[in-house]
């Protein structure tokens, strides 16, 4: 029963603790009223899966409000103590959400607890024993101390458990700062989602304007094209009801990703039984690239999720024939295709299955050739709306995709444009670093497994070996045409992970299968097996993933600390200086974050003042990094000789902002 309560548990804390962000981190309520109503909100979740899945028919069985009333009225203790240990917490600033959440957790769960198991679901037999109370306030009785045995515990409710605790590693921190790795796509992701809010989607034509300052004509407007439109469209959704920051952004691919993990199982359970399921599940849920790249604003999380969801439908229209899985395909297949280019290796894999591998009947070819049309259309209605914003974007696409694939000569005039084309290395320094990027995404002994379970493709029934076929091909396909974005970005591996968890599971299950039917082996039991399977998978990618984690994009040289907040910091000292149709240099490569949040354009790596366009009418600024270690440049000195510069300090780091303008003509006066 415990561990049954334990579960649930964790199941209605996700929804509590998911509820609680997203009112205090996206809507800005108030943390111990936020605190109460996601307290409740679990409460209710907690009702229906306790009366079902842990505890036995109680004494007010048959009563369902009666039984209700009382369940939610332990659940007030429980909100109680949880707002009293959050608005203590926030009242002496004892530690962070996080700290206090967790903390009042652990004392309201054992309290709830305790009035559940021998007071709302006491055993009829227990209650009739007691003495019959004389006051109204004691009219449902006081603990009653026996309880009748809880069931055992679901597949479906472990699964929960760990997609619960995915969840917890996905939306930790899910406000930082565009810091990481992970900071420039998301910083340019939501300047695309920014400018959409800001200019009307219909007005630029779905194009995706990376502008990071704002303009006054349209015409101003630069946009990247590369992918579709999809992720910065959703984005866009995000920040129009939760308002536009950092947690509003990883949302989409958070939620993404939180649906990917249910229906891998779903498809899991179907292809390959509840317990490899589970198994396959829990490697999934806890590879390194799902858990870090699986909340990165990027492409990959949601295209993922798209495609394991027309999967889903097609196979249920295999199998039922219906118009409404028919439409769900249709649906999720186009979104999919809006999304990323390795949708297109599914639909064509669709295609090339329907036409093949299903019986045969009088619409098969016309259905096989609607899987190859769809990409076709979408392709085409997004290179015409990308031709009106931008007049050669069918020619920089085709260019930027040849330069992935390495058709274009590093000797080449492209290759200046496509810095791509003149990467150079060797087969063995490729091998290296696939290893390398293979190893950081999935880890080695899971990862060793799955290659094992190649092995057993052949003796799998048609459905799982069409769903490792299938994903398989994704990703291989997609690796072999831009195998040289593989050799420097990991995350092109990333759809692999869907094969790579049957595939590892399989060999798992055989290893551990075989262990256990050995004589030899008496003292092997099944559950010291899955202990150390367990320990394999956790060991192998809590390193990694904390690696991951652990990267961050500077502004200073390495040497010198910057905290998390350092970006936006600078960032706000820029804004607050100068105007927004300024031009601004500096001798800092400032990454594309610290331009997102100053909502300026700023030129980095300048190295003298002549090489700054002089146009009348738009104020000048240079911000200098005045490095400690090194004496006083050749820059620094041109700067100097214009006038005196202001001195600011971000986190004890001091930066010189000159004026230019104002400094050699007085022409502008200094903010």
């Amino acid at each position: 029963m415990f561990l049954s309560y334990v579960a649930v548990s964790v199941l209605a804390l996700v929804l509590d603790y998911s509820t609680l962000l997203g009112m205090v981190r996206l809507a800005h309520y108030d943390p111990s009223l936020s605190a109460a109503v996601s307290y409740m909100v679990g409460a209710m979740l907690h009702y229906g899966l306790s009366r079902r899945f842990v505890f036995a028919p109680g004494w007010l069985h048959g009563k369902r409000h009666g039984e209700f009333a009382a369940f939610m009225a332990t659940s007030l203790v429980g909100t109680g103590i949880t707002t009293l240990i959050i608005f203590i917490n926030n009242h002496y600033a004892l530690s962070g959400l996080f700290w206090a959440k967790t903390c009042s957790v652990l004392v309201s769960f054992i309290c709830t607890y305790f009035l559940r198991k021998h007071f709302v679901f006491a055993s009829p037999d227990t209650v009739a024993t007691m003495p019959k109370p004389r006051h109204l306030s004691l009219v449902l009785g006081i603990f009653p101390t026996l309880a009748l045995r809880g069931r055992q515990l679901p597949a479906w409710s472990v699964a929960g458990s760990l997609i619960g605790l995915a969840a917890v590693i996905l939306c930790r921190h899910l406000g930082q700062p565009w810091n990481g790795t992970d900071g420039g796509d998301g910083a340019l992701f939501s300047a695309i989602a920014h400018n959409y809010l800001q200019y009307g989607i219909f007005n630029i034509h779905f194009g995706q304007a990376t502008n990071m300052a704002p303009v006054s004509q349209l015409t101003d407007l630069h946009y990247y094209q590369h992918h579709p439109p999809l992720l910065p469209l959703l984005i866009a959704a995000s920040f129009a009801v939760f308002g536009e920051h950092e947690a509003a952004a990883r949302l989409v691919p958070c939620a993404a990703t939180l649906v990917s993990l249910i229906v891998f199982y779903r498809l899991s359970v179907r292809g390959f039984g509840k317990g490899l399921a589970l198994l396959a599940l829990f490697i999934f849920a806890s590879y390194p690239g799902i858990l870090f790249y699986g909340r990165k604003v990027g492409f990959e999380a949601v295209t993922l999720c798209l495609m394991l969801l027309a999967i889903a439908s097609y196979i249920e229209l295999l199998s039922k024939r219906t118009l409404a899985h028919a439409l769900a395909l249709g649906v999720f297949l186009l979104a999919a295709l809006l999304s990323d280019w390795p949708a297109y290796f599914l639909s064509l894999a669709f295609a090339i299955h329907y036409a093949f591998y299903t019986p045969k009947h009088r619409w098969q070819w016309l259905v096989s050739s609607a899987f190859l049309l769809l990409p076709v259309l979408v392709f085409g209605w997004f290179e015409y709306q990308a031709s009106l914003v931008v007049a050669n974007s069918l020619t920089d696409l085709l260019h930027q995709g040849m330069a992935y694939a390495g058709l274009i000569s590093p000797d080449s005039a492209l290759a200046k444009t496509y810095v791509e084309a003149v990467l150079d290395f060797t087969p063995k320094q490729y091998f290296l670093r696939l290893s390398e990027n293979m190893d950081k995404m999935f880890a080695y002994p899971i990862l060793l497994c799955s290659l094992l379970g190649l092995w057993h493709i052949k003796k799998l029934a048609e459905l799982p070996r069409f769903l490792i076929a299938t994903t398989l091909f994704i990703g291989i396909a997609n690796c072999v045409l831009f195998y040289r974005n593989v050799f420097f970005l990991e995350l092109w591996i990333y759809y692999l992970a869907v094969p790579l968890s049957w595939l590892a599971a399989l060999e798992l299950q055989t290893l551990v299968g075989a262990g256990l039917a050995s004589k030899a082996l008496g003292h092997y039991s099944a559950r010291r097996a899955w202990g150390f399977v367990v320990v394999l998978v956790l060991v192998g990618a809590a390193p990694r993933l904390m690696a991951f984690h652990n990267q961050q994009v500077r502004v200073l040289p390495e040497h010198t600390l910057e905290l998390a907040s350092f970006m936006p910091a600078l960032a706000e000292q820029i804004k607050h200086r100068s105007y927004p149709d300024a031009l601004i240099a500096s001798n800092l490569n400032l990454p594309r974050p610290v331009l997102y949040y100053a909502q300026r354009e700023i030129k980095g790596g300048v190295s003298s003042v002549a090489a700054l366009p002089n146009q009348e009418h738009i104020p000048r600024y240079f911000l200098l990094y005045p490095n400690p270690s090194q004496q006083t440049t050749a820059l620094h000195q041109q700067l100097l000789a214009l006038g005196t510069p202001q001195a600011f300090t971000v986190q004890a780091h001091r930066f010189l902002w000159f004026n230019l303008d104002a400094l050699a003509t007085h022409k502008h006066s200094a903010r």
